[in-house]
């Protein structure tokens, strides 16, 4: 007897790990389904199943029913398929895709995840590693968690919230975005275009919006807004409320429109309008601009070779400007919508950063 299970072990320990791996099969009911070390395949079928892959690169698949799926250490697939599923791939660098509709909840744990969270009002949550996430069609929230993400949003879809944003985010259509970043807290958040190129419009609220290295055209909408061109050729709409605009680097067009707004073109040869409100516009240090206060009380730092509208109450041509004013405390963040001017469809990719 002692020699015959010597002789079983020894065959055990020379068979390779994939003799080793498991295929289970789930029936019509609720199953739990538990993998082995090795690299499984577990499918549910149709109930409401809990799978485990344990360890092993696995192929995990929930078919039909609202199931639960852990992945556990390895890199596993895990497809959720049909139905209300819970997602969890825990250590490894897991792919992970819900196939058809369902309101699905998907972790990615550690590792270099791929997320795939296909159609319905999904929560996302990257975790630990440098994600790739995809939203899909419905209302997603999505937390990117620590690490250097990418999150895909497509289908004309709405975006319920964004938040871990120190990450990389596009927009491939268009769509609509309630709240990025904290979304309705009071903390400082901003917009950041990565792309060479794009647009950014505020809905409301207090925004920072600032350009790339292209030519944005970049519009606060109502509130107090912060408004950073950056790089290359851009237009500034300052909106309603008291804004900042700041063109940076290229020959920009900067608004203010309506309330009590700064304006400072910054380098090259810019065009500053005010609009109405009592503004302070600042064409200093750069190339030879144009300065239109409009209307109210307003005031023009200049160079000498600037062109300066009549309607200017005060102008100082000096090679030094005030600092924008300081504001009351600001409110949240508002809604905003990113658009690429270039190629074909909606497109911008976007970082929301806790103040610039």
């Amino acid at each position: 007897m002692r020699a015959t299970i010597l002789a079983l072990t020894c065959l055990l320990l020379a068979l390779p790990a994939a003799a080793l791996a498991k295929t289970i099969v789930g029936g019509n009911g609720p199953d739990r389904l538990v993998g082995t070390g090795n690299d499984d395949l577990i499918s549910g079928r149709s109930g409401d199943d809990r799978i485990s892959g344990r360890g092993g690169d696995d192929r995990l698949y929930g078919e039909t029913g609202d199931d639960t799926i852990l992945g556990g250490d390895g890199k596993d697939t895990i497809d959720g398929d049909d139905g209300d599923d819970r997602l969890y791939g825990n250590d490894g660098d897991d792919l992970i895709i819900e196939e058809r509709f369902g309101d699905d909840r998907i972790v990615g744990g550690h590792g270099k995840d791929r997320i795939d969270a296909g159609r319905g009002n999904d929560r996302v949550f990257g975790g630990h590693g440098d994600d790739f996430i995809v939203g899909g069609s419905g209302v997603d929230t999505i937390d990117c968690g620590p690490g250097e993400d990418w999150v895909i949003y497509n289908l004309n879809s709405e975006l319920a919230r964004m938040s871990g944003c120190e990450n990389r985010i596009k927009f491939e259509s268009g769509i609509t975005a309630r709240t990025c970043g904290a979304g309705g807290t009071d903390e400082d958040e901003a917009l950041r275009m990565t792309t060479r190129g794009g647009e950014c419009f505020g809905r409301g609220g207090d925004d920072d919006l600032e350009g790339s290295g292209g030519n944005d055209r970049l519009d606060g909408g109502p509130g107090f807004d912060r408004i950073f061109g950056r790089f290359g050729n851009d237009r500034l709409y300052g909106g309603d409320g008291p804004d900042e605009l700041q063109g940076g680097r290229g020959e920009d067009v900067l608004y203010g429109q309506d309330g009590d707004d700064y304006l400072n073109g910054g380098f090259d040869h810019d065009r500053l309008y005010g609009g109405r409100g009592n503004d302070i516009l600042v064409a200093v240090g750069g190339g030879r601009d144009f300065v239109d206060c409009g209307p109210g009380f307003d005031r023009a730092y200049v160079d000498s070779s600037d062109r300066v509208s009549s309607d200017c109450e005060r102008v100082y041509r000096s090679s030094t400007a005030p600092s924008p004013p300081r504001r009351a405390a600001r409110g949240d963040l508002g809604q905003v919508a990113c658009a690429s001017a270039t190629g074909g469809g909606r497109e911008a990719v976007i970082a929301c950063l806790e103040s610039l």
